[in-house]
């Protein structure tokens, strides 16, 4: 089954949707929702995102051009490069604890987008940002809206991912 998040700008408007991908099923089914999306409104964005990089794989050759981001457990940055570029990925979803201004640099540096999960305070936000992050998944978007960033800060929320 695939989860959705709506990604909103630094503005609060909306700009997209993330998929998350959590069951082998949920490709297909993720794939149609996109279809039937870029139908709808051609200039929409989405980006599908799981923990397991063979369902992004399987995405990847269901949809190709579909934006994919690798999602990270806390602690789980290990071998994130070589997931990343073995499945064209154009983001990292790591887990906000833990993640440090040396991780969020060496993944902006090599041109990917770092989209930190779950993110509920605007004060964590904002140093995330400031380290070059490119999102945030929070549960809280009305109290994280309006950051102001500018360039390509956004704040998704993660409502009825639980």
């Amino acid at each position: 089954e695939g989860s959705g998040a709506l990604v909103l700008d630094e503005r609060g408007h909306e700009a997209g949707q993330d998929d998350e991908l959590l069951t082998g099923e949920a490709v297909d089914d993720v794939a149609a929702q996109l279809d039937a999306l870029a139908e709808r409104a051609p200039a929409s964005q989405a980006l599908v995102s799981s923990f397991n990089p063979l369902l992004l794989d399987r995405m990847g050759r269901r949809r190709p051009g579909t934006a994919l981001a690798l999602l990270t457990r806390a602690g789980a940055l290990d071998d994130w490069r070589s997931r990343v570029e073995m499945l064209g990925a154009r983001a990292v979803h790591p887990a906000q604890a833990g993640l440090s201004r040396d991780r969020v640099e060496e993944i902006r540096a090599l041109g990917y987008g770092v989209n930190a999960w779950t993110v509920n305070t605007r004060e964590r936000a904002v140093e995330l940002f400031d380290w070059g992050a490119t999102g945030v998944f929070t549960d809280r978007v009305h109290e994280l809206g309006g950051l102001d960033g500018g360039g390509d800060r956004a704040a998704e929320t993660t409502a009825g991912k639980r």
